[in-house]
């Protein structure tokens, strides 16, 4: 079997159709729903891989909005089915950000070919999650202070030991200007604003800074972020007291 899918159809003949064609495919079916409830009871009970769900759907809420639910909770990936291709009823399907979008009727291979797709998305974006978790789950068990900005030079993320050094959780300094948490002495310049002026000047290293009161030694490097044009924040790793 590929993948568990479950089917969001109103009409019992095509859903008989799409189930039938999913099983030509290897594809295991979860479940059948024809209004929001229904659909929600079966993605909480089975946990799908992929929704198929028609916009026009019984009950109070269509395929669009229930589409907007089902990624809030379960993070559902979902691909639409619809007879109608009309502007309006596409750019409310868009936002919804479904992983594929097939227009009844539909061929078979177009059918698979658009399932894979999404699929293979969904595979992509979890691996990419999963690496994201595991890079933050390094960074945070780093024994120095890390501390990294966006190119603004506002805080956008603390490791552990840094929340302990500055006594500090990162909900409470997110998107706070790094001299402003780092509590710098005004006498001696601003520190985020100044190495991100010039990206292409060289960083100090060991650089002497009284950081909340006490002399630390900061070491900086710039953030290589893709495509260049977004800009580059800082990492800063606090070292400890000499």
């Amino acid at each position: 079997m590929k993948a568990k899918i479950l089917i969001v159809e109103d009409e019992r003949v095509v859903a008989l159709d799409i189930e039938q064609q999913l099983a030509v495919l290897d594809y295991g079916v979860v479940g059948v729903a024809d209004e929001g409830r229904d659909a929600l009871r079966l993605v909480h009970e089975h946990r799908p891989d992929l929704v198929l769900m028609d916009i026009r759907i019984q009950g109070d809420v269509d395929g669009v909005d229930l589409a907007h639910e089902l990624r809030a909770r379960y993070e559902a990936a979902v691909v639409f089915l619809t007879g109608s291709a009309d502007d309006v009823t596409l750019q409310r399907a868009l936002r919804a950000e479904p992983y594929g979008y097939l227009l009844k009727p539909f061929e078979l291979r177009t059918l698979e070919a658009t399932l894979e797709t999404a699929l293979f998305r969904r595979r992509a974006e979890r691996r990419a999650e999963a690496l994201c978790r595991w890079l933050a789950d390094v960074l945070r068990s780093i024994p120095q202070a890390v501390i990294a900005t966006d190119c603004a030079g506002r805080v956008a993320f603390l490791n552990a030991e840094a929340e302990h050094l500055l006594a500090l959780r990162l909900v409470d300094a997110m998107l706070r200007p790094l001299d402003e948490v780092l509590q710098l002495e005004a006498s001696e310049g601003p520190l985020a604003s100044a190495r991100l002026a010039n990206p292409t000047a060289a960083l100090p290293r060991g650089e002497q800074r009284r950081v909340r009161g006490l002399r630390r030694s900061l070491s900086m490097a710039r953030l290589n972020v893709e495509p260049p044009e977004e800009g580059a924040g800082l990492v800063v790793v606090l070292h400890p007291e000499e």
